[in-house]
Order: structure tokens, then C-alpha cells, then sequence
């Protein structure tokens, strides 16, 4: 079996944009879109964007006397405690007593209906 030659011509409309024989004339909104188009050749490369304002400011921690440096360490380690969640034996007993009852009752309405 021969081979086809193709032509050497493109009849795409990508290849030649200046014409479209089955569309007419471009619109004026085709117009506008290929107009808002990125240029072929890219330019300078923008800097990158920086957050810099977004950080917090802190300002510098300044020297306190020890004592009222202890002081605060000691205020911040009882917040610290007073505010910690509390998990007692009980709790978690009665959670995993509810999570094992959940599992058998949903064990038993699936056994009834199949």
C-alpha cells in the first residue's frame, strides 16, 4: 500500500490566524481576547512577593531582675497547668465503654437486616 503525501500547506487556522475562510472576519470580542494576550516573548521577571508586614513585631525582651524573672516563669508555668485539658481514668473508661457498646448495637442492626 502507497503512502499519502500530505501537502505542505496548513490550512489550520492556528497556522494562519490572519484568515479564517469558514468564520468570517474576527468579532470584536475574539479582537479584545487575543489583544489581552501575554506577549511571545516573556519580559523581566517580577520580584517575589514579600509578607513581611504579616509578621508580628516583637519588640525586644528586656532585662528584668531575676526575681521578677522567676516570678513571671512561675506565673507562666501555673497558667500553663491551670489551662492543660484533663484526662482522668474515668473519662477515658467511660469513652471507650461508649465506643465499645456503639460498635456491638451497630453490629446487631446490621446482623438483623442482612
Amino acid at each position: 500500500m502507497a503512502k499519502k503525501k500530505r501537502s505542505k500547506k496548513s490550512g489550520s487556522p492556528v497556522a494562519n490566524s490572519s484568515r479564517r475562510p469558514d468564520k468570517g472576519p474576527w468579532s470584536d470580542l475574539e479582537q479584545t481576547f487575543f489583544a489581552a494576550a501575554p506577549p511571545d516573548e516573556a519580559g523581566p521577571v517580577a520580584e517575589a512577593e514579600r509578607f513581611d508586614d504579616l509578621d508580628p513585631i516583637v519588640p525586644p525582651r528586656q532585662q528584668l531582675p531575676p526575681g521578677v524573672q522567676r516570678l513571671l516563669d512561675g506565673l507562666t508555668r501555673l497558667v500553663a497547668a491551670v489551662t492543660a485539658p484533663r484526662l482522668d481514668l474515668r473519662t477515658v473508661t467511660i469513652a471507650i465503654a461508649s465506643l465499645v457498646l456503639l460498635i456491638g448495637l451497630s453490629a446487631a442492626v446490621f446482623a438483623s437486616h442482612h
